[in-house]
């Protein structure tokens, strides 16, 4: 009798170790990230795990200060921890009906420039931990592969309206382009007919 006491004492905990270290992962990162804002045609949803906690864990302390951050562009964070957000994903609905709304906590990704490193912020962090991350490049890896901008000054991975002047190149290349194609079939229409 005292030894199945043992067993069902070892095996309750053990399940209570199981539980609280699951407990414990899903709190170490949110479940979903929504990046938004300016610069980006939709929200983008950042909701595998995995890659989750390597964008998290590649955010380390920096002694960044509100004014370097001042003028320089940003994207809106949505992080939506917990269980709750673990059963929505697992249960297939889709992250894209999601709104910045319904998350639990917000921040902001400062795009890397060319005098400083990508930052993530966030607005509360409730117990103790920064406020300010610098992000390493693994983490911004993560970002410019769903297509979150790596960098302001190549504005690489996002869209013009973040980078004004890119889009006047954009559109400054294209009308010179149609102008010097208009050119060249009028002379060649005009070459044709004097050649008949």
């Amino acid at each position: 009798m005292v030894r199945l006491i043992r067993i069902a004492l070892a095996a309750a905990l053990g399940l209570v170790l199981v539980l609280a270290s699951n407990l414990t992962v899903l709190a170490a990162w949110p479940r979903i990230i929504m990046v938004y804002g300016d610069g980006l045609p939709s929200p983008i949803f950042l909701s595998d795990s995995e890659e989750n906690s390597a964008l998290m864990s590649a955010a380390t302390e920096a002694d960044v200060s509100k004014d370097e951050l001042a003028g320089r562009p940003y994207f809106h964070l949505a992080f939506f921890w917990g269980n709750a957000w673990d059963e929505y994903v697992n249960s297939g609905k889709p992250v894209t009906e999601l709104t910045a709304q319904q998350a639990n906590q917000y921040g902001r990704y400062y795009p890397a420039t060319a005098k400083a490193h990508a930052v993530l912020t966030f607005d509360g962090i409730p117990g103790p931990g920064a406020r300010t991350r610098r992000i390493q490049p693994e983490g911004v890896r993560i970002l410019s592969r769903h297509g979150v901008p790596a960098n302001v000054d190549t504005g690489r991975g996002g869209s013009s309206s973040q980078f004004p002047w890119l889009a006047v190149l954009v559109v400054a290349v294209v009308a010179g382009g149609v102008s010097l194609g208009a050119i060249l079939a009028r002379n060649r229409q005009a070459v044709e007919r004097k050649g008949r």
